[in-house]
């Protein structure tokens, strides 16, 4: 169980829970099929069969192609996204082939809503922009989509002129939870010390959680975003205060025992 964090207060404030029941962490990928080794399997096709397939000099397994005169030729697929994940990227290999120096030809990819319709993410690459005659990886930030199930659809888009195409290979939509610290506070002598008051600030000191150790010195803290510096870790007891540092990544769980020396 991951909590939340109510939004303008900037701060999870909650009840200690021992490590066995701690939230487990994750990072896994969404999409179904993404190398297209599988064909179609899992996709949806708009204007597509199996020669948009090809299995010569790919990223990994095989790549589809899309673009043909005149028409839109796309492909997507449903996902369900975890309501927990905490940072959720698309990520692709493509090469692009234009001759189309306007913005007429596009290449397009959405996110939309699979009850409402409504577009979370969307992202054009014009024509216009060149070709891209190598693999090239692609990536966009999709935590927009957290807690939805959405349909992701990559479409390439001819006018009746100049001729684009797309290939595109490894398609993942990667989701990770939020890290965790799991937090042990001792005496010099080794003493487990319980109900010390912990706080926990980003590298840019803003307060993100609060709570107290257990009966056996130990808190567990959710929901901690990946960061590249260092969390501060204050613990307060019996009057002393002790500043620690942990490092916390996305969708991992960092284990630290922080010691009293004068307790």
């Amino acid at each position: 169980m991951f909590w939340k964090v109510s939004p303008g207060l900037g701060i999870l404030v909650g009840i200690v829970v021992s490590q066995a029941a701690a939230a487990d962490v994750f990072s896994e990928d969404l999409v179904d099929n993404g190398k297209f080794e599988e064909g179609f399997t899992f996709w949806n096709g708009s204007n597509v069969n199996d020669s948009n397939l090809d299995d010569q000099y790919p990223i990994d397994g095989d790549f589809v192609t899309l673009g043909q005169y005149s028409q839109t030729q796309a492909i997507s697929q449903t996902i369900v996204v975890p309501d927990n994940a905490g940072l959720i990227t698309l990520s692709f290999w493509y090469r692009l082939y234009t001759s189309d120096t306007t913005a007429n030809d596009t290449f397009t990819i959405t996110f939309t809503k699979n009850d409402t319709g409504e577009v979370l993410v969307s992202d054009t690459i014009p024509a216009s922009d060149g070709a891209v005659t190598d693999w090239e990886k692609y990536t966009l930030d999709a935590g927009a989509v957290s807690g939805e199930t959405v349909t992701l659809t990559l479409a390439v888009k001819n006018d009746a002129a100049l001729f684009t195409f797309t290939d595109v290979d490894t398609i993942r939509l990667k989701a990770q939870s939020y890290g965790e610290l799991l937090g042990t506070v001792v005496g010099a002598s080794g003493t487990k010390l319980r109900n010390a008051d912990i706080t926990i600030r980003t590298p840019k000191n803003q307060k993100v959680w609060t709570g107290k150790t257990n009966s056996q010195g130990k808190f567990t803290a959710p929901l901690l975003p990946g960061k590249a510096g260092k969390y501060k870790v204050i613990i307060k007891k019996s009057g002393e205060t002790l500043t620690g540092r942990a490092k916390i990544t996305w969708a991992e769980q960092t284990k630290k025992t922080f010691i009293f020396s004068n307790l």
